[in-house]
């Protein structure tokens, strides 16, 4: 199931690259294809390996899928605001790429038509622009995009480390918390 997943992920990235219409809806689907089902499937090993109830089962495979969600988000943010040289690679990869994340999603909703329009013009550019990224940053920017979604990404680690709730306390629990925590605390 996470092979078709993933594979199912890729044809979708690859339909809506340089798609300035994609949702944020649209996108968090796309996230949970691509990154999110192999968290969880890999907490839902550990569940299995480890014989815990179904019930139990269920919570670890649904915490790794909220928290592969929230790294995926805290990642497209940082593909705008992360330092290339600690994160080994250059900021904008993605947007080069076509790659519309929830930032620029989030920026598109609320942006006025003209601004949305030179966005397109960046996006769709044969050869990307000198200053396509600076002006995508500075709309960004003005808009919340960043800030909008490191709010989500906070939003699916408490729905994950809520679904921790069948587990008594112990310091197996505590250590899946702090990872939740450190998911959206990390920077490059």
């Amino acid at each position: 199931m996470c092979i078709r997943d993933s594979a199912e992920g890729e044809t979708m990235e690859l339909v809506k690259t340089a798609d300035i219409s994609i949702t944020e809806e649209e996108n968090i689907d796309l996230i949970i294809h691509k990154t999110a089902s192999l968290m969880s499937a890999a907490t839902r090993i550990g569940a299995i390996l480890g014989g815990v109830s179904p019930e139990r089962e269920e919570a670890l495979a649904e915490y790794g899928l909220q928290i592969g969600i929230a790294f995926q988000l805290v990642d497209d943010c940082l593909d705008y605001t992360g330092d290339a040289q600690n994160m080994g690679k250059e900021i904008g990869v993605d947007l080069r790429e076509g790659k519309i994340t929830l930032p620029l999603i989030h920026t598109l909703k609320n942006c006025s038509p003209s601004e949305r329009k030179r966005v397109q013009e960046i996006v769709l550019a044969e050869v990307f622009p000198a200053d396509g990224l600076k002006e995508i940053l500075f709309l960004i920017d003005k808009y919340d995009g960043i800030q909008y979604t490191l709010r989500r990404a906070r939003e699916r680690v408490e729905e994950g480390k809520r679904a921790l709730h069948p587990f008594p306390p112990s310091p197996e629990r505590e250590a899946l918390l702090e990872l939740a925590d450190y998911i959206v605390e990390r920077s490059y």
